[in-house]
């Protein structure tokens, strides 16, 4: 197990610093050497843990903090990172479903155009739909776990309608 220093950056993101063992001069003990590697590479303030007290999920790295001497998620961030994702999921899929409501008018599909137009507005109401499951993750685990079906949906239906207009052209 290797111990590492993390501290904090001006912007509030927790930087990691694992020192080098070939960095470790003749008959210096450990902690002599991660204080000599704190004080040359760490601001003052810098925690020394075992590597395997960090988090082991980078999905929300940005969302780390430093707090009681350890390094843990700042929920109220991770939440914000994890909704900002599945936004742009949805984005993507709302941008991809643009043209196909077009194709479907100009040829005269009118029941895929609604169909499509009913998905546009399901994946509009993806984050206020999953919004009280977020705010009720404990922890980045349950966080991560929490999709949206209608993601899902509109990706096969994107696939499916995609074929069947072409079909028609």
């Amino acid at each position: 197990m290797a111990r590492v220093i993390c501290y904090s950056d001006r912007d509030g993101n927790v930087c990691v610093v694992v020192p080098a063992p070939s960095a470790r001069r003749r008959g210096e003990t450990v902690a002599e050497f991660l204080a000599r590697i704190a004080a040359k590479d760490a601001p003052p303030g810098a925690i020394v843990i075992d590597d395997a007290n960090l988090p082991t999920d980078r999905k929300f790295r940005a969302a780390w903090v430093i707090a009681n001497g350890a390094v843990v998620h700042d929920m109220a961030k991770a939440r914000t990172i994890h909704l900002r994702r599945i936004r742009a999921k949805r984005n993507a899929l709302l941008r991809a479903t643009d043209g196909l409501v077009v194709k479907a008018n100009e040829v005269g599909d009118t029941a895929t155009a609604d169909q499509l137009r009913a998905l546009r507005q399901r994946l509009r109401d993806i984050p206020a739909d999953i919004s009280a499951s977020i705010d009720a993750a404990a922890d980045a685990a349950a966080l991560d776990a929490i999709t949206s079906a209608a993601l899902s949906e509109a990706e096969s239906v994107l696939d499916s309608t995609t074929i069947v207009l072409a079909s028609r052209t």
